[in-house]
């Protein structure tokens, strides 16, 4: 009896996809980036919770200033008065106190902007100024901008890294000769980073605007808004009376 016709067309195509099937598997095994399941491998519930490896390193990342704004939204959440805006001005003015306190080469006027171990550090440079005849000179100094690019709270002190973008003259010069020895005599820009600090806990003192009281409730005095304590009285008023100080100055975010 002749074979049937259609039995032999449907071996072939049986053969013909044994033998891709065969050459899918066998490509597939040599590829280090594919892994192929089949019902032979695993079962069904078994590929529906295979995990798919993420990769971390394609994926987008924050910017440096979404990251100082996720940070000063951490450092709110134990302050809600703190204002960034608020800060950039005292954090400017003091940097301010700074540049004239360097420019008069007088570690005493830093006495209410900068932490002790600032001011200590800055009286023995002055001590090496002088030991050298040497002599600062600072002079037209401005300050175009700043911003803040780093917030970090512990147990042990509350920390804001501002970068202050700079013009102006500041070198140091030889007494006798008047010669440069570090930096130019001519107004140049430049970018410095100042780390403010405060005790750990410290909350900001209200403000007017923030429902501050206008008068001390032990004494009654008029109050401006904002102070920590009564000027008058010394009673305690908003917040933990700890304020900002200038910790560290350098040309380096990270030194």
């Amino acid at each position: 009896m002749a074979n049937d016709p259609s039995d032999l067309f449907g071996g072939v195509l049986r053969f013909i996809g044994d033998a891709l099937n065969v050459l899918f598997r066998t490509g597939a095994s040599g590829n280090t980036r594919m892994t192929i399941w089949t019902s032979d491998d695993v079962s069904g519930d078994a590929m529906m919770a295979a995990p798919i490896p993420l990769d971390t390193a394609t994926m987008p990342q924050p910017t440096g200033q979404q990251r100082a704004h996720d940070e000063i939204g951490v450092l709110q959440q134990i302050d809600p008065d703190f204002n960034e805006l608020q800060f950039l001005q005292m954090a400017t003015a003091q940097y301010d106190a700074y540049s004239a306190a360097d420019g008069a080469m007088d570690p005493d006027a830093l006495a209410n902007v900068a932490t002790p171990a600032f001011i200590d550090a800055y009286r023995q440079r002055v001590a090496q100024w002088k030991a050298a005849g040497l002599r600062r000179v600072v002079h037209d100094v401005s300050m175009p901008g700043s911003a803040v690019i780093k917030v970090s709270v512990d147990g042990t002190r509350q920390a804001i890294v501002v970068r202050f973008s700079t013009s102006g003259v500041r070198f140091t010069q030889d007494v006798d000769s008047g010669v440069a020895t570090e930096g130019g005599s001519t107004s140049e820009t430049s970018t410095e980073f100042a780390t403010f600090v405060r005790p750990p806990g410290t909350t900001t003192p209200k403000t007017p605007a923030t429902g501050a009281t206008t008068h001390c409730p032990s004494c009654g005095a008029p109050l401006a808004g904002g102070e920590p304590k009564c000027p008058f009285c010394g009673t305690q008023l908003t917040g933990t009376g700890g304020t900002w100080l200038l910790d560290h100055v350098s040309a380096s975010a990270y030194t």
